[in-house]
């Protein structure tokens, strides 16, 4: 069995980003004269080798990746190299693989679809880490963790880019800003839940001619004072706010104009400002006129007990060619990142680092988008019917089968074989009924970070 179309094959060329990587490899090094020598194991290799490394001990995925380490490296050896590269070599292979992605798919024929949101990885305890997280008062022990900001492609299933953070300093609408900022490739449509809404991201959003945004909103006391107004009713039409950062301006005002204040340290007369003053961001000019449209619609009837009745989505999008019924098919896409952070998480082993150290975690956590990059393409250029069915019912790819059979051939060079041979072999394991309109009630589990001593 054949894929549908002629494939572009995504290991070539990742192995020709990498090499194009290690043809400067003096820029991504922590030593100018680094891998100057004839070593063990070559750049390109050990660049492979961490992006293909899965939850064994370091041991043990030196043995695994036998084609990679040629079971001649020790894992000390395997260490030191690692911390002569930066992380800035992934976050290089990263963003050109990216930018050499073909055939992508566009939502209705026009726009790229995009999500974003967060993600927390715990890290093995540092007391040395810039990741940890404390409490005051509180009688509980300090932990390592990091911040993943994550722009994600909801229609070809890939990370298009990515903010890290300490979890301690993290500051999520920072970076959907700082994202947005880098994202070049024509109109776009970005889908954010309810903690990014701020008019600071309303306007970054509204000033760029491709963006086009859907953003969740507060529906309570703690919303946009004209959203918290709003009456229990279906509305789609416009809003006009003012936005200040003049306290004396809006002391004036607020009683007969529709105006805001934001109160950023950038914009106030004061040079010290009490720890406990409220700061929000703002990067435009003192007055501004913001404008963004507003869809309220029910999710559920009012006899339903501890759930909301209303949903109210902030955007830019045409009412025409967007009325309420097709944003909530719009914004329901959105759950598509959730789903992508639990495959980076599990079935890519995106958890489970190989050091304590900030570096290598962050190294590690940029090898692991760029391998679930990888076989996520490979994964949509793989035909996925299921041979025994008879039934209509579409079915999608096991993606931990897939991740597995990715990895596991890596490892052993049998990655050498026709490459549509390959992904009819992921395409064989297409047995999960695809199940629209399906609801799961969401479960939360606290977790805490995965010790090495479990690989043992």
């Amino acid at each position: 069995m054949k894929s549908q179309s002629l494939p572009v094959n995504i290991l070539a060329l990742l192995d020709s980003i990498i090499n194009e990587a290690v043809s400067k490899i003096s820029e991504f090094t922590t030593k100018p004269t680094a891998f100057s020598r004839h070593r063990v194991i070559d750049v390109s290799k050990l660049i492979m080798l961490i992006i293909n490394m899965q939850s064994e001990s370091i041991k043990k995925e030196l043995f695994k990746n036998i084609s990679l380490s040629g079971c001649s490296i020790a894992a000390s050896a395997f260490v030191q190299a690692k911390a002569k590269l930066k992380p800035d070599i992934f976050r290089y292979i990263f963003d050109q693989l990216n930018m050499n992605l073909a055939s992508l798919k566009l939502y209705n024929d026009e726009y790229r679809l995009f999500a974003i949101d967060g993600s927390d990885f715990n890290q093995v305890w540092n007391p040395k880490s810039e990741n940890i997280v404390t409490f005051k008062g509180a009688n509980r022990k300090p932990y390592c963790q990091i911040h993943l900001n994550a722009l994600y492609d909801l229609e070809n299933k890939t990370y298009q880019d990515c903010v890290i953070q300490p979890k301690n300093k993290m500051d999520e609408r920072k970076a959907a800003v700082e994202m947005l900022s880098r994202l070049e490739c024509g109109k776009y449509i970005v889908l954010m839940d309810r903690g990014y809404l701020s008019f600071n991201m309303i306007q970054h959003c509204n000033v760029n001619k491709d963006c086009y945004y859907v953003i969740r909103s507060k529906t309570g006391f703690t919303a946009i004072k004209e959203i918290s107004q709003m009456p229990d009713e279906e509305f789609d039409g416009v809003l006009d706010c003012w936005v200040t950062t003049s306290n004396n301006f809006y002391t004036q005002n607020k009683d007969h104009l529709s105006i805001h204040l934001v109160n950023h340290v950038n914009h106030q007369y004061k040079k010290f400002k009490s720890k406990n003053s409220k700061d929000n961001s703002w990067d435009f000019k003192q007055f501004c006129h913001v404008r963004f449209c507003v869809c309220k619609f029910r999710i559920n009837p009012d006899d339903v007990p501890n759930k909301e009745q209303w949903e109210v989505l902030v955007t830019n999008l045409d009412a025409d060619k967007f009325p309420l019924d097709r944003m909530k098919e719009l914004y329901n896409l959105r759950w598509g990142i959730e789903t992508s952070f639990k495959t980076l998480k599990y079935d890519d082993c995106g958890i489970q680092f190989h050091s304590k150290k900030d570096e290598f975690v962050k190294m590690e956590l940029y090898a692991h988008l760029i391998a679930y990059n990888v076989i996520m393409t490979m994964v949509n250029q793989a035909y996925a019917p299921h041979p025994k069915s008879k039934s209509n019912s579409a079915y999608q790819i096991n993606l931990s089968m897939a991740f597995f059979i990715v990895h596991f051939l890596l490892g052993t060079g049998s990655l050498k074989k026709d490459y549509e041979t390959l992904l009819y072999m992921i395409s064989m394991f297409a047995g999960i009924i695809i199940r629209p309109n399906r609801n799961y009630q969401r479960k939360m589990h606290p977790r805490s970070a995965v010790v090495f001593n479990y690989r043992l």
